[in-house]
């Protein structure tokens, strides 16, 4: 939760004040302005954190008595590369940002 919340907030801020600089040229952003730096800095800080999301989710969801248990954080990863990164990164991540947008509304 707390590096979601970092990028998310860092990267608003960010956007907030590139379009004040660039776009509104010094003047404050507008409701708008405002709604589109959070659904984009929202969708940014969700995919940064969501490949953690899934391996502390598998982790905490496996058997640990099972012959095929992770290893640890990295086994987590380069298994789920290895054999399902396309499935996991579409399929998932699109309900997030449908959720996200959906928030940010």
């Amino acid at each position: 939760m707390i590096p979601y919340a970092g990028i998310d907030l860092a990267a608003y801020e960010t956007l907030k004040d590139m379009s004040k600089t660039y776009i509104l040229h010094d003047s404050e952003p507008g409701p708008l302005v405002q709604l589109g730096c959070g659904t984009v800095s929202a969708a940014f800080g969700a995919s940064c954190v969501y490949p953690l999301q899934v391996i502390r989710t598998r982790m905490q969801a496996q058997r640990s008595n099972s012959a095929a248990a992770y290893k640890g954080m990295s086994d987590v990863f380069w298994r789920t590369l290895q054999n399902e990164v396309i499935e996991v990164s579409t399929k998932d991540s699109s309900q997030i940002f449908s959720r996200l947008c959906h928030l940010q509304a």
